[in-house]
């Protein structure tokens, strides 16, 4: 039996905690008004950032008591999710990582949590 917390990598602990804070998001997508995420249901995936970031940012100053990063890290998981059911685009898995890990506060945030095996 190991004692303490995981000290690899391991990419499914990751993604159940990226969807555990996935679950505290409660934006209503149908009801965003934001021209990125017009964009990315319109098949420019490469906006699916520029989405994340003005939404998360929106979610976090109607609601001050949740932390930037934490708005961050479960709009970019729940909007993934709903991008790929409500389109027939694919968003590549790396898009998510690379909006997560481009975002310096929020890989800030992670690091100084010990990292994602941490989280």
């Amino acid at each position: 039996s190991q004692s303490g917390p995981p000290t690899t990598f391991d990419p499914v602990l990751i993604a159940s905690c990226l969807r555990q804070i996935a679950d505290r998001c409660n934006v209503d997508f149908e009801r965003v008004s934001s021209q990125p995420l017009a964009e990315v249901l319109q098949g420019e995936t490469e906006k699916f950032g520029a989405a994340v970031e003005s939404i998360s940012r929106s979610w976090s100053k109607q609601n001050p008591e949740l932390a930037y990063e934490i708005a961050f890290l479960s709009v970019s998981v729940k909007l993934l999710i709903y991008v790929v059911k409500k389109t027939s685009f694919v968003i590549r898995p790396n898009q998510l990582t690379d909006v997560i890990n481009g975002n310096r506060q929020v890989r800030n945030y992670i690091e100084a949590r010990g990292g994602w095996v941490r989280m």
